[in-house]
């Protein structure tokens, strides 16, 4: 079974890179550390279809349906989904129980600027408000993201 998941991995990376042309949305090599921000900020939003567990780091491809791309918006959501579908013990052990799609609520709005953001199913209003505000491509939201990665780096 092992052999499958790699070779859905590499299908879906090919897939993944032949949508992606802009160098920008390009996952950063491993060696680099030190990046210009803008490439940073680029790579935190996009289109990702690869998640992995939270617990035992296995990658997986996730898609979100009605999505532009068909992926999340933040590598923290493919991840997120990604573990929700991990079959290690860790992650069915501490797996929380789903919520119908039906209830979910699947737009927020970016608390700076009031855009309305497709960022897929969350438990609450408050939730998919702050993906909104963590995908918003407006100043302020560009602004309090640096300065959060800053904080987080310091």
């Amino acid at each position: 079974m092992s052999q499958e998941e790699r070779d859905l991995s590499a299908y879906l990376e090919g897939i993944a890179a032949a949508e992606d042309d802009s160098p920008g949305e390009e996952p950063p090599p491993e060696d680099s550390e030190a990046e210009p921000p803008a490439v940073q900020e680029d790579e935190e939003v996009g289109s990702f279809t690869l998640g992995k567990c939270n617990y035992c780091g296995r990658e997986w491809g996730v898609t979100l349906e009605g999505a532009k791309g068909g992926g999340y918006p933040t590598q923290k959501t493919a991840n997120a989904a990604a573990t929700r579908v991990c079959d290690c013990p860790e992650a069915v052990e501490n797996r929380k129980p789903e919520i119908g799609v039906a209830f979910a609520v699947t737009t927020g709005a970016c608390r700076y600027c009031g855009q309305l953001q497709e960022v897929g199913p969350h438990p609450s209003q408050a939730a998919a408000d702050e993906t909104a505000t963590e995908v918003c491509s407006c100043p302020s939201a560009r602004t309090a993201r640096r300065i959060a990665e800053q904080i987080e780096d310091a």
